[in-house]
């Protein structure tokens, strides 16, 4: 039969001791301390709220802007997610216009062709309409890539979270660090001065 923690309270280190003792402070308990309990700690698992809590703010922040998410948390691939949506979405912008242009190009050619039948006026036509040709694609292609980039980006902040590196706890006297003291029968845990 396994062995189920039960919840005793909680104690603050006030002082290492070296590796395995610690002078604590009692912050509050449900039943008497007793010797052999162990203790686990709850910085890990503030270390997961926090980390969530991260993810959330970079996976909102990289829906509004592109590599936002990213950005906040010191990523440098952020600009790259930005500069490659902004990129992508300046060249569709370009490659319209470039369409448009040739588009009235072909049309003035086609007036003109139908009202002369000139073979040079037909040679103009058949440029006007390759040039638009080259130019159809262009803006839908660029405006997919910078979709892609941006749905990236968000992908990105959730998978990863928007922090580097999970941050080390470090027993410091500025962490604060609190243990819950559980009970397991017939095991000895780490001892506690009191």
């Amino acid at each position: 039969m396994r062995n189920i923690p039960v919840k005793v309270g909680y104690l603050k280190i006030v002082e290492f001791a070296g590796e395995a003792f610690a002078n604590c402070k009692i912050v509050s308990s449900e039943r008497e301390f007793e010797p052999g309990m162990r203790l686990k700690s709850l910085v890990e698992s503030r270390v997961e709220v926090k980390k969530r809590k991260k993810r959330n703010n970079a996976v909102i922040a990289s829906l509004l802007t592109p590599g936002r998410g990213q950005i906040i948390y010191k990523q440098h691939r952020g600009w790259l997610y930005l500069g490659g949506v902004l990129g992508s979405a300046g060249l569709a912008v370009y490659g319209n216009m470039q369409y448009n242009a040739a588009k009235e190009d072909y049309d003035d050619a086609l007036i003109r062709y139908n009202t002369t039948g000139d073979p040079e006026v037909h040679i103009e036509l058949l440029a006007a309409l390759d040039d638009m040709d080259s130019w159809r694609d262009i803006p839908m292609i660029m405006f997919s890539a910078a979709g892609g980039i941006w749905a990236w980006s968000v992908i990105d902040a959730v998978l990863w979270g928007g922090s580097k590196k999970k941050k080390e706890f470090t027993h410091s006297g500025t962490n604060n660090p609190q243990f819950s003291l559980v009970a397991r029968p017939r095991q000895v845990g780490i001892a506690v001065r009191f």
